[in-house]
Order: structure tokens, then sequence, then C-alpha cells
């Protein structure tokens, strides 16, 4: 975990226009400018560099700023001091200022004493990149006057997990898609208040949940040796010992990952979480569903059309087969599916299961299976794997429900 430093905001009274001010004001507005001079040491983290605390303002900051009789008042960088370490703001605001936010927010009302934020649940972002939305900051320790001008040292409120994946030869070649993060119990997201009195007060929740799921809008392809970055921000809720759970989804099935969290995270913090897929999985930390093919098994070995329980795949299992001069079965092509129909008039049930007339060994598939008769086979339709195709069969594994499908095609 890397502590991030705090940045120091000055505000000094020049006359400069800026960003429309919005909020509540008690009385005659006036320009104030505010210069946030950073060193290179003191990243603000509105962007962020490869090691994600290389940082400089960016065009479109912005600070909500509030006093006595003025409250969420919005004061906007300048352009020349886009991509710099020191940043000149400024705003209108009537009286003296007693605190600031960053960033600032239309729908943060106009309470003065605290400000109505959100950090959802669900977000889209491309991988490597950060989303400086969440990126929470307060200060209620203005020192000035708004001649002269203010001194406001800011406070970071949230935390930022940073995920760097690393594919086993599984996955190498498979597009990562989705990254879960759970921590039962825990407010890592959601709708809060964000004291503007006292800015060692934690996030006040009034909807919370206990995970975020990240969408990566570039669905990256996993190469050999080289890792995929996920960083985002959330509350700082996390505890020593507390149990992670990551779902990772990828074009090639989801990724299961229990941790246990080995620090406590803090706010304006960074923890990294590298998941190297290869050492997880040997620590019995991962597990990736059809990552060992059944075909290693006996299951293509068999080739008695019906529905198997692979649970176990020491001891595969009949749960409806095909019995000659019993049972009568058909096997036709509809379009782009292969149809496997199977009728038992001694058992009084009918299967017919459905899968791409083509399917890839290896590739996920999407199987049908209608029934009467049969409590014990789902009516559904299911992404199950392909594990091997002859010119007349095929060999199906449905992960989630351990069943496998012997289709005559």
């Amino acid at each position: 975990m890397k502590k991030l430093f705090l940045p120091v905001l000055l505000l000094t009274a020049l006359v400069i226009s800026g960003c429309e001010g919005m909020g509540l004001s008690g009385g005659s507005t006036r320009l104030v400018s505010v210069t946030a001079r950073i060193s290179e040491l003191t990243p603000t983290r509105t962007t962020m560099g490869d090691n994600l605390l290389s940082v400089k303002w960016q065009t479109g900051d912005c600070l909500g700023v509030s006093g006595k009789s003025a409250a969420n008042y919005c004061f906007g960088l300048l352009n020349e001091s886009d991509g710099q370490a020191s940043g000149l703001f400024e705003g209108t605001i009537a009286g003296n200022i007693e605190s600031a936010y960053y960033p600032y927010s239309t729908s943060a009302g106009n309470d003065a004493t605290a400000a109505t934020l959100s950090m959802p649940s669900l977000r889209t972002i491309a991988s490597g990149e950060v989303d400086m939305r969440y990126d929470f900051m307060v200060s209620t320790n203005a020192e000035g006057t708004p001649k002269k001008g203010y001194t406001m040292t800011m406070v970071q409120k949230s935390a930022l997990l940073h995920f760097t994946v690393k594919p086993n030869t599984y996955l190498v070649g498979a597009n990562l898609v989705s990254l879960k993060l759970k921590v039962p119990q825990r407010e890592l997201s959601g709708k809060f208040k964000l004291d503007l009195t006292d800015m060692d007060a934690p996030l006040a929740f009034s909807a919370s949940s206990d995970s975020v799921v990240i969408t990566l809008s570039d669905s990256p392809e996993m190469a050999s040796g080289t890792s995929v970055s996920i960083p985002f921000f959330l509350n700082p809720a996390i505890a020593e010992g507390d149990s992670i759970h990551i779902t990772l989804g990828t074009s090639r099935g989801e990724v299961y990952i229990d941790l246990k969290a080995d620090k406590t995270l803090a706010a304006g913090a960074m923890m990294e979480f590298p998941l190297d897929i290869d050492a997880l999985v040997k620590a019995e930390k991962a597990r990736i569903p059809g990552a060992e093919p059944v075909s290693a098994g006996d299951f293509p070995d068999l080739t008695l059309p019906g529905v198997y329980n692979v649970s176990d795949i020491d001891n595969i299992t009949p749960i409806i087969t095909y019995r000659e001069n019993m049972d009568q079965y058909a096997v036709y092509v509809s379009g782009s599916y292969s149809y496997y129909r199977l009728l038992s008039f001694q058992g009084g049930y009918l299967l017919v299961v459905s899968t791409p007339k083509s399917p890839v060994p290896g590739s996920l598939v999407s199987l049908k299976s209608d029934n009467i008769g049969l409590s014990h086979v789902p009516a559904s339709t299911s992404q199950v794997r392909c594990i091997a195709v002859t010119s007349s069969m095929g060999w199906f594994i449905d992960e989630a429900n351990h069943l496998g499908y012997i289709l005559p095609r």
C-alpha cells in the first residue's frame, strides 16, 4: 500500500471569470480565484501517469466551494493550467470561504455542511484508465480572507485499488471483459454525504453496496507475460482479514478468486492487487471452471447419447441415456443449429437439445434444452463448453450445472 500525499490549494482574490457558479448564496458574490500549488511529490490524482502517482491537473477539473452564506459554488481550472502540477481555479462566491470538495457536482445539493455524492457500484472504463470522478477530496481548514485569498489543504476520502491481471496459459488469447469485487458487509460504493465541517469524518452512506463491478469497454485480449491494468476508486472500507471475492469475466468463462485482505485500506491510499492467475490456481485461491477440460478424463470415450452427471470426472454417471429397442431418437438440422430428439414411451419423457451445427472444441456455445417429464434435467439455455466433435457426435459440458451432453450429429 502506498500512501498518497495531500495537495494544498491557495485561494487568491484575482478578478478572472471562471465556470459558472452554481449554488445557494445568502448575499452578493465576488470573483475569487483558486491557485492549486502541487509539488511533483504531491499528486492530486486528477490525471495519472503510468505509476498511478504521477499526476497533473486537467482541463475540466472543478472544486465545489462553500461558506457560511454560500453553498456549492463551482471553481473551474483555467485552460493554461492544464497538465500542470500547479493549477489556477476561479469562480464567484459570497462571503468567506470555509470548505471545498473535489470533484464538483451540480447534484451535490445546496447544504454548506455536507455534499450529497455518489460512487456507483456498476461502472464502465477502458483498461488502464482511471475514472477521476470518484476521487473525492475535501477541505474544511480554510485560512485567509476574501481580499488576501485563502489557503486550504485537501484530504482524500476515496481509496484507489489497482488490479493487474496476468493470465495463465489457459487464458492467453482470451478477452478480459469485467472484474467484480465483493467484500461482504462492507460499504464499498453507493450514495453518501461528504461532511464539509469535519474532513476526518468517514463517508456517510444512505444507500450502499458491498461490491463494485467494472466492465472493460475495450475488452482487452490477454497476452502471455503481460498484465491487464484495472484501477478504480471506492470507499476505503476494507479491513485487514476481510474476505475478498473477485470474479473475472472472460471470453472463456469466469475466474473465481478468493483472498484475504492483508492490510486495512485507508483513505487517500492505493492498494495493489496483482492477480497472477497461474500462481493463484496453484495456491488454490483461484478456480476456472473448464480450464482443465474433461477431455483429459474418460468423458469423450463414452459414446452413448444422453445427459450425464460430471460433477466428479473420475466417476461420470448417466442421468438419461438412449436405450436401444426401447427409445427413439432423431437428429436434424435447422438453420445454424443441430437438434437431438430423444423420446422414451416407457419412461414417459421427451428430451430435445440443440447446439450449433459447427461447434469448435474448447469454445463456449449456446445449448438449449427442452423436455417433458424430466424434472432433474433443466429446461433452459446455457453456455456450455464443447469438449470434442466428430462427424457423427459432439461432447459438451455445462460447468455451472455439472452436466455433460453426448449428442449425435
